[in-house]
Order: structure tokens, then sequence, then C-alpha cells
């Protein structure tokens, strides 16, 4: 049978081995002036989910199997028209690769009419077969938002494709549903659900379940949308959680397969809502792909995680932003910005920490929190990085935030309809009022949700600082879970208000903070552009409550007709401010936030650039208070930023006088005379500053002018958009802003950097790509169960514009192609899983001895068979790279001692790392690589000078005796690595923990670790590590911590903190320099002993709270099966073919496909370990000629420790060994087929 794993990206794979203000928001409602609130009695019991109030959804399910597809068009000439952009595809491997791409994309008005689409073509010129799924149009019936899929050959490491206008296509055929049985797939959700199990099969849903849309459909990429009731045992369906699947094919045979699952705990209406604690575990083809244990699901939350069933995720897809910007779907940002790679990271690390199921990523838990922060902007701080830099991490933390953004509670979903709860639908229901604002008269029913008393949530969202979540992941992804994530984002806010004051059904935001109403509207703004038009009803719903909103200001402040100018005309009509839920609430009711009011005239200029051109006219009056502030002779722009602004005098007795222009509010807030103080003189700063204890300089504006959350970066982004409007002199006003000389460094957070577009609109056609660089190499968040490489197709030949027929699938949205559900019981598509051994014969190899030819890793890969050993030539051999010349640390072995001195090493970022000797043997503490993608070997740093007496004895600084040598440059000294070398991907960084050191090597109670960058090939001190003895270690990749335990002690610590964060009480001791192999999806610890194992169960850790205690080591006897029956395993008894003198001596690592572990110590042959019965199974290779050997050129035994030379590769299902100087390396695969079939099917 053939490998697993098949062709993959190896530098990808080898990466995972490798302000403030009161907030009155929840003030007692006044009820709406301009209804009448009836008396009622209390409201009747709740509305149900099958409640007949509510209506069917745009596309109604049935339960028939959708329609054939038509035929195919006859063929017509494709023909490409004028160049519309470009995209960079890139990936971290150096070769050619082939796999399939689908991207969102939006495009200007009128630039690709109706009877047009998308051509792509390659880097070469040429046209390549390309599926468009139209999705969203313009108001002239020009596409605006289309999704793209193709399958792309790349030559290099990064190329560039074009988008060019085009017409002629051949339709193509999409897949049914029934075709989509035959495809077998394995997956399996299992949830143990506070002791009860519940299961459900993704074969099960394809035949059972409910399809409630085809989102893509073509001869490219399918899509099918499924929703599932969630059963146990007894087929009895879980009353809240219900799972949903967004399944995507390739291909017209399954090419390629990728699924998101999504469980839900989103009902709006159905009794007894609750939190829900269980267990989950992720399974495919025998494979854990996600387990996490105690998982606490939020009531009205949702979590979702990608898999690849079949395939891999190697590309990363660059958009030209200048051109996304230009079609106004997004902020223009300031054009000379370069995102700082500390914020890059820094958004990556604190992501990776935060990403678990139902964590909320790097959003703030409270958003109620004042102050400015990444979140608050257009755009959340992470989403503008990426939008501006194209950077794979921060690609990772946005569409990361946006799915974790499911965690928060504020998810309403029909049951009946599907969708979600619609206010033109449930007019009184609302998430803040008293049982009587929610009782409809018209139906005497209660539209209130069910009440959750007892649930307990962690996170706190609100309308006032809600992020940007999901509106740009959708846009560029054209995933349907961001859309619906939008969706129910504008819900929340519709519903997070009393029913009457959003005057029910009209969904007005009013009576909420000026800057509630600001991001409330950008957000439905946004949902209302991108929302598809074949989602009809949807979308129409999203339209009028917008233009509800724009309709109420238009009374507000053009036709002067709205109620709710009672009271506050002549505050509107003289400064043009927004008035909202007390909105005055500064210097004793006098003064407003003008930064509030900032954030709710660039929400107008959104919505005009979207094109709801109804905000046009509005924002040209709003204009006033922006530009009025930087330019009125009788305000000094410098002020122009004050924290809150006086515009009314108090009179008592609730009276109130409102300033008649902005020199008096001027005047009023800051008591400076301009005409004895001018605007910017050094005579107004030594007043001010004195008055008010400041210190600011000539041309600083006030409110935190070099912050990039500050109050003039507020400004900023009202300016930006007014300065295009037709106020007057309000492009002036921002030239006097831009000019001013104390400015923040976006580079560092720039979601408030925006500029106008009649003065920063850059050219669009072509990518600018100098000094960038997008980290391809950064791992995907995607679940792979088996990466295969695909084959190329074969585009590259294509002539331009000579191409006919099958070039381009256009594809109509195909909501209105496919929305039925078919339904067969009688058809059985349960996956079977054939075991039988592979009896293929092998390809011949070199028994004799090892050939000289270099062949790249993947090729080997691709042709391996299970049980056989295959070896992998270099370029040079370690003992090429060593030092050619002994130094004064040389020890009495040299630098073979890296390798025969109990010392290790690991792999990751595309290398495998040595590091090692110690003690006598050697005192070099160089760093040794192998590039697994050129097979070189490196020397990365020279060994360090240790302090020394004149005798040459080992000293201290002060010329003391000491009995481990120190460094004179704060390297680490040379030790026994033993098995504490490990690489963290969340840093991309090696780790090094202490050993027995270069000297006497006496162990310390505190031993230093260290971090090994290997890009800047730069040591750096970290945590000691408060365990003596010989170190064992292993990544936790699900807690992003490194566990360490010598013989009867384990610490957790976190490299990201560099903090220890959890303690194991003290057992007996075991002893230490011992192997160790983890088992995340079992979470298990294991060390190694002579004839036992030590072992740490963790699965029971709560690792959420800082004073769990890590369990205490346990001990367990081995077993080995000797003529059929299991006996215990001893060592000297002959019960393996290859003795060894102690398990200590092994190389450890855990086989994901098996779930067993695997040992190997060197020799021919590997041992398995079964955790579940502790029995050992010793496998000799298929071949006798090929193979490594425990014994060197001169007959003797290598038996001083594997230790981390022993690696698992999961993407490849293989290991990978080292263990002589003068080799290569040795892949390995378990012969999986015939080993472990219990726990496979298990």
């Amino acid at each position: 049978m053939k490998s697993p794993a098949i062709y993959i990206a190896l530098a990808s794979i080898l990466s995972l081995c490798l302000t403030g203000c009161p907030d009155s928001s929840s003030s007692k409602p006044t009820p709406d002036t301009t209804t009448t609130k009836p008396d009622a009695p209390p409201p009747s019991s709740p509305a149900g989910d099958n409640d007949n109030n509510d209506t069917e959804p745009d596309d109604p399910v049935v339960n028939n199997d959708p329609p054939a597809p038509s035929q195919p068009a006859p063929d017509t000439p494709v023909k490409a028209g004028k160049k519309i952009t470009e995209i960079i595809i890139t990936h971290a491997e150096d070769k050619p690769l082939a796999d399939y791409i689908t991207f969102g994309h939006v495009f200007k008005p009128g630039e690709i009419s109706a009877n047009e689409t998308v051509l792509l073509k390659n880097a070469k010129g040429n046209l390549i077969r390309t599926q468009v799924d139209k999705k969203a149009t313009h108001s002239d019936g020009s596409l605006r938002h289309a999704i793209i899929s193709a399958k792309v050959n790349l030559h290099s490491s990064q190329e560039t494709f074009s988008l060019f206008k085009g017409t002629g296509a051949n339709p193509g055929s999409p897949i049914t549903r029934t075709q989509l049985q035959q495809y077998n797939f394995d997956l399996t959700l299992l949830l143990d659900v506070e002791g009860t199990a519940y299961q459900l099969k993704l074969a099960d849903v394809i035949t059972n379940g409910t399809l409630e849309k085809q989102w893509l459909a073509g001869g490219i990429a399918n899509e099918f949308i499924f929703s599932s009731p969630i059963k146990n045992s007894q087929g009895q369906p879980h009353p809240h959680l219900h799972a949903r699947f967004y399944l995507r094919t390739y291909g017209s045979n399954n090419e390629k397969a990728k699924v998101s699952v999504v469980v839900e705990n989103t009902y709006a209406y159905q009794p007894n809502p609750r939190n829900y604690t269980y267990n989950v575990t992720l399974t495919s083809q025998g494979k854990t792909l996600l387990q996490q244990n105690a998982v606490e699901h939020y009531h009205h939350a949702r979590w979702k995680r990608d898999v690849i069933l079949k395939g891999n995720d190697p590309l990363h897809i660059v958009f030209n932003k200048n051109y996304l910007i230009n079609t106004k779907a997004f902020p223009l940002y300031d054009p000379s910005i370069q995102v700082d790679e500390s914020t890059a990271n820094n958004y990556y690390q604190n992501y990776q920490k935060n990403s678990q199921l139902m964590n909320i990523g790097t959003v703030t838990a409270y958003m109620p929190t004042t102050g400015g922060r990444a979140d608050i902007g257009p755009l959340p701080g992470w989403t503008a990085s990426y939008l501006i830099s194209q950077d794979k991490r921060l690609k990772n933390v946005t569409l990361g935030n946006a799915s974790q953004a499911g965690s928060w509670s504020i998810h309403y979903r029909n049951k009946q309809t599907g969708q979600v709860v619609r206010i033109d639908k449930k007019p009184y229901a609302g998430l803040k009022g008293t049982p009587h604002d929610f009782k409809n008269p018209e139906t005497g029913k209660s539209e209130a949700f069910p009440n959750c008393s007892s649930c307990k949530i962690p996170y706190k969202p609100d309308s006032a600082h809600q992020p940007s979540l999901a509106y740009l992941p959708y846009t560029l992804t054209g995933d349907y879970y961001y859309l619906e994530e939008l969706q129910f984002w504008v819900t929340y806010n519709l519903l997070n208000t009393n029913p009457w004051y959003r005057r029910k059904g009209k969904g007005i935001f009013r009576n909420l903070q000026i800057r509630g109403e600001a991001w409330s509207l950008r957000t439905l703004g946004q949902a209302a552009y991108i929302t598809p038009d074949h989602q009809r009803s949807l979308k129409s719903y999203f339209k009028q409550v917008l233009d509800s909103n724009l309709s109420y200001l238009e009374d507000m402040y053009i036709n002067k007709t709205d109620s709710d100018r009672k009271d506050n005309e002549a505050l509107i009509d003289n400064f043009a401010v927004r008035t909202g839920t007390n909105p005055l609430a500064y210097d004793n009711q006098t003064g407003l936030a003008p930064w509030m009011d900032d954030l709710h005239t660039w929400s107008l200029g959104f919505l005009n650039e979207l094109g709801f051109t109804k905000a046009k006219n509005i924002l040209d009056i709003r204009a006033k208070f922006s530009v009025e502030r930087m330019l009125n002779p009788g305000f000094c722009w410098i002020f122009a930023s004050n924290y809150s602004l006086k515009v009314r005098d108090n009179l008592g007795n609730k009276q109130f006088k409102t300033y008649r222009s902005f020199a008096e509010a001027f005047s009023k807030t800051t008591s400076i005379d301009l005409a004895k103080l001018p605007c910017n003189s050094k005579g107004m700063f030594d007043y001010y500053n004195q008055k008010n204890q400041k210190t600011l300089k000539l041309g600083e504006m006030v409110g935190y002018a070099t912050s990039t959350e500050g109050f003039p970066s507020h400004l900023q982004i009202a300016l930006a958009v007014v300065a295009d409007s037709n106020y007057p002199n309000a492009m002036q006003a921002w030239e006097t802003f831009v000019n001013r000389t104390m400015k923040p460094n976006y580079n560092i957070r720039p979601q408030l950097a925006l500029v106008p577009r009649s003065q920063y609109t850059q050219t669009d056609d072509v990518i600018d790509t100098q000094g960038s660089s997008y980290h391809p190499e950064t791992p995907s968040q995607t679940l792979v169960v088996n990466p295969v490489n695909l084959p190329p197709s074969k585009d590259d030949t294509n002539d331009d514009d000579n191409n006919n027929g099958d070039d381009v699938i256009i594809i109509e949205d195909p909501d209105d192609q496919v929305e039925a559900a078919f339904h067969n019981p009688g058809l059985n598509t349960a996956q079977t899983t054939n075991f039988s051994k592979d009896k293929s014969e092998p390809k011949t190899v070199s028994s004799d001895k090892l050939t000289n030819k270099v062949t790249a890793i993947t090729e080997i890969v691709n042709n391996m068979k299970p049980g056989q050993w295959y070896y992998v030539n270099t370029h040079n051999t370690l003992a090429d790279v060593f030092p050619k010349k002994t130094h004064d640390s040389w020890g009495n072995t040299g630098p073979t001692a890296v390798l025969s001195a109990w010392s290790g090493g690991a792999i990751g970022n595309g290398q495998l790392l040595l590091w090692g000797g110690g003690r006598y043997s050697y005192g070099g503490n160089e760093v040794y690589s192998l590039d697994l993608t050129t097979l070189q070997w490196h020397q990365l740093t020279e060994p360090s000078l240790y302090y020394r007496d004149t005798q040459g004895n080992c000293v201290n600084p002060n010329n003391q005796p000491v009995d481990n040598c120190l460094t004179m440059d704060q390297a680490p000294t040379s030790a026994h690595s033993y098995d504490a070398v490990q690489y963290l991907p969340n840093l991309g960084k090696f780790w090094m923990g202490p050993g027995t050191l270069y000297g006497r090597g006496k162990a310390t109670s505190q031993q230093q670790s260290y971090f090994f960058d290997p890009q800047s090939r730069q040591w750096a001190q970290q945590q000691t590590i408060p365990l003596p003895g010989k170190l064992s270690s292993a990544y936790d990749k699900q807690t992003g911590y490194i566990l360490v335990a010598n013989g009867k002690k384990m610490i957790a610590y976190d490299p990201v903190t560099n903090q220890i964060k959890h303690k194991s009480p003290t057992g007996p001791d075991f002893g230490g320099a011992s192997p160790s192999g983890f088992a995340t999806d079992r979470r298990l610890f294991i060390q190694l002993l002579d004839s036992q194992v030590s072992y740490y169960d963790l699965s029971n850790m709560n690792w959420n709270n800082s004073s769990s205690k890590l369990p205490k080591v346990k001990a367990a006897p081995l077993y080995i099966i000797q003529n059929g029956k299991r006996e215990r395993f001893q060592l000297g008894q002959g019960q393996l073919r290859e003795e060894p003198t102690s398990l200590r001596h092994y190389g450890i690592d855990y086989d994901t496909v098996n779930r067993v572990f695997v040992l190997w110590n060197g020799s021919s042959n590997t041992i398995t370990l079964d955790p579940e019965t502790w029995t050992l199974t010793e496998h000799q290779p298929a071949l006798t000629g090929n193979i490594p050997s425990q014994y060197n050129h001169r007959g003797k035994r290598k038996d001083r420790g594997i230790f981390g030379r022993w690696r698992y590769v999961p993407e490849w299902s293989s290991f990978i060994g080292y263990n002589d100087q003068n080799q290569g390396l040795w892949l390995y695969q378990l012969p999986y087929q015939t080993y472990n079939t219990a726990a496979i099917q298990k």
C-alpha cells in the first residue's frame, strides 16, 4: 500500500515538528416618545423555536435529491480583457508544488459587468482553469464579491498570478450529494457531555443530515453546508448542542477535501439554555486530530475547527492591498506604513496562547473595558496589520480571532429557519428590558429569550468597544462560517438594546453610547454590503435596517423632523454632534466626548464609501464638528482632540443653556483667551502646562499625541473621511492636522492610521513587494489528516486567448441551484478500513553499502513503504563541519561527543539541530544543523571561550575555582543534553535545557535553560529549571508549555512568558537520563527506565487554574509477547533479538497514526510500546540490506543514547533518525496496516 503521507510541503511539515466615559447602556430605559407603549399583563411563556411567527429561510430546504446539473454550455472562446490586479501565491518550500486554492475577492463598481467574469493567468501569462462563484453585485449589476477556485502549479516558492476580466466559459459540472456519499469520508466527532457519550460521523451526516445549501458548485470546487443533531447511543439528540459541517471537495474525483467542523449551542428559543462541559475528540483514519477535555461550551456560543481530509495546506495567498482598499470595501490606510516585526510576532504569540476551544484569541475578554487598545478601530489592529502587510502570522491571528469569535455568547439562531434571529420577525426580542418590554401585543406572546441565570461566562461583549471580527476574513476567504459570524454580530447589536429604544423592528441605533452607534453602523453596513445576493431575504433585511438608520439620521440632521431632536436642537444645529444616551456626561452634564463623535463621523464616511449614498448628505453636515475644531478662528486646533468639550452651561434645576459658537465652547473648556494667547504659541502652552500640570511641547495636540490610540488618532479617522466631503475647507482641516509635528508610530498599531482617498490612493494593478516578507513558513492552523501531493495540472501549456471550453468555469451563486436535502436510509455509506498487509514487493536497494546519490527527502517519502528503512544521503556529513583544529575545550573525545556523549537534538524550522558534549567528553558548545531541504550540514556557531586560570583550569570571572566551566559570552556551557532539546513552533526557536555540564559535571538544584534562535544564531538565557539531575522533556502543542522532568518530579514551563506554571509533588526517584515521549492525544508523558516506565497522566490536569499541581510520577512494568504469551519484560533475558544495555539508551517518540510509542537505539530493529497495555513489540525491517547499524566502522557499539535524534514527523507518518557523524539520515514508517488494529479501530 502507499505511504499515508505523499508528496508534502516540507517546510510546512517541519514547522510542526519543528478611552473611557460613563457607560449608561444598562440604565433603565425611557420609552420612545414616537410610539405608544401599551399597558399589558405579564407576558406568557416565551415562544419556542417552532413558533409559527417565524418565516421560512431565504431558500427552503426540502428532502429531495438536488436537481441534476444542467449540461455545460457549448464551448465559446475565452477572451481575456483588461487586467484587474495581481495576487501572489507563496509557500515555504524551494521546489515545485501543485495545489488547489480558493479565495474571496472584492471588485470595484462597474469593473466586471454582469456578463463578464474573472480570469486567472499564471506567472507565464497563460490562462489557467478557474471557477468563479459569484456572490454579491453592485447596484449596477457589476460583480462586487466572488469566490475564486483554481488548481495552480508553482515552480518556485513565490509566484505572481494576474486577475483579468473576460468572457466565454464552460460552466463545468458540479458534483451532487449522491456523488459525495461515494467518497466515504472518515471523520468522527465524539463528545463526552457530563458522562454521556455523543457521536457524529461525517459519512452519516452526508447521508442523513440536512443539506442546507451548496455553497460552491462547479468543476473545480464544490462545498456543501450540512447541519445535524448530535445524538447519544440511544439515538436521542442533545437538546442544545448541534453540529454543522462545511464540506468542500476539489476536482471531479475528490483530489482534495476539506471540512469545517462546527459545534453550536446557539438555539435562540430552546428552553433551559445553559453552559455544557464536555470532552471532545475529533478523529480520522485512526488519527486523533483534536482532543480537549473539560471544554465549557457557553450558552449561545459555538466553535470551529478546519480539517483537511485529503491533501495539504502549504500555500499562502498574498493579496494586492492597494486594490482591495481601492474597491472601498476597506478603509484607506496610510500607504507609508510598514508593519513592525514585533507587532506581527507579538500578535501571533499572544494568539497562540489563547486559541483553544472556547478561547477568544487576542480580543479583550471584558469588552466594556475603558481605554485604547488594538480591538478598537475601523478594523482591529491585528486585521489592519494583516491587510497592510499580508504577513501569514497576522493572517493566522485575523482568521483565528474570527473563528474564536464563536466563543462569545452572542449567537442567536432560529432553530426552524436555521438563520439568525431577525427583529423584523421578532420585533420585541431583545437582551435588555423588562418582561413587559418583550411581549408582542399582536400575538400576546413574549419574544424574550429563555433566561440563563446560572450561566457564568468569562467574557462580556458589548457594542461600544466591539472589534470588527469577521468581515475581512469572510471577504478574503469566502468561508461560510465567517459570513454567518458577521451576521451573528449584527444581530447581537440589534438585540443588545431595549426593543422600544430601537423602535422595535426598525432597528434604530439610538439611546446608545455614541461609539456603540458607530461600531454598530459599521458592522451592519459590512453585512448589508457583503451578504450574498442569493440570500435574498436576509440581504434585503440588513439593507432595510441600515436604510432605516440612515433615514433616522436624515430626519435628525437634514429634515429636522425626528422627535429625538427635542431638547437637543440647539446642540445639533450649532455643533452638528451626534446625541445618544447621556452624551453630556462630563463637567456636571455640560460636556461631551469629541473622540466618540469622531468615531460616529467615520462610520458615516465608511457607509458612503460602501455605496450607501444616503450617508453622504448626513456626512456633509456632521463634518462640521470635526472641521471647525481644526479651523474655526475661535477654536485652537491643538485642543481639537480634548477628552471632553463643554457645549452648554448648567443653570440648575435641570435647565441648560447651549453655547452658540465653537469659540464659546473653546473658551469655556480651556479658559484660554486666544486674543492674548494665540493658538500654538509658546505663551499658550506655558499657560496650559502650568494650569494643568502638563508638559506639552509646541505643536503637540492634547490627548496623547504620540499614542496610536490617543484622541488625535480618533480625530484622524474622522478627518480622513470628511476631507473628501462637501463641507467647506474640509481638506484644509486635514492638511492642518497632518502637518502637526508630533505623531504616533503607526507601524506599531495602524488601526487608526486612515488618510483621505483623494490624496493618498495608490495604483493597484501590480503588487508592490519591495521589502515584504510574508512568512509563509508559519504553520497552518488547519488540522491535516494525511498530506498528499497533488499531480500538476496541465494548464502551463495553454496559449493566451486561444483556449476554448475548459479554461474558466463561471458559476452563479449555487444557492439558487441546489437548496435540497437527499434522504436515502437504504444507501450504506459506512466506511470500512482494510488492514490487510501490502504484499507488493519493494524496489531493490543496495545491500552492500550506502549510495552516494543525494535524493530529496520528499521524493523518498513519496515512495516509502511501511516497515522498511530508507537512507537519506546528504551532500556532506556532520564530521565534515566539525572544527578542523583542536581547541582548549576539546575534552577526551572532541566534537564526536555531540553524538556519543548522551546528547540529543530536535527537528524544527526545516532543520535537524544537534547540541551536546559536556562533562569530560567535549567542551565545545557549538550548534550543528542539517538543512532538510538542501541536505547540507552547517556549524551555526563557534565554540565559546571559558574563564580559565593560567594553568587552564576553569574558574569564575573572579578567578575562583568552579566545578562547571563558565562561558565568557554568556552562552550555555557544553553539556550532555540528554532529552532536553526541543523545538518551539510557537516561537520559532529551540529550547536547550540543563544537562551534565562541561567540567566536573556536577548538577545543581537550579540550572539555566536557553533559547537558540536559528535565524539570528543567537543564544538567550531563560528561566532556571528547579530540577537537579539529568532531564527529560517534551513540547506540549496543546498548552504551548515545555514539560520537563527528572527522575522524580515534573514542571510545566511556559516559554512565552518565561515562567514555571505548574509543578508536581516529589515522587520516588527513578533516576535521570531517561528518554521521554509525550502522547498529546492521550495526555501521557512517559520516561524509559531500565525494564519499566515511569509516567505522568495529565488527562485530568486543569491548566487554567494556576494553583493546579501536576500529578505525581508513577511507574508501570513492561510486558512482551513471547511464544504467543504475554510476560514481564526484564533486561538480560533474551526477550529482544537485539538486546539493549538499557532502555534508557533509546530514542522514543509517539506515532500519532498508530497511537503507540516507537523506540530506536540506532540498530535495524524498532520497538513499539502500546500505552494501553504497556506491551513491547519488536519489529524487524522488511529488508535486511540497506539498514542502520548500532556499530561503528571499528565494530564498536554506539550505545550512549539516541534521545531527541529519533523524531516522529506526523505529516509523513514516519520517523527520522540520526546516529552516525559519517552518514546521512534514516527514515522509517511503522507497518501500521498490520499493527495495533484494535487501537486504530477504537
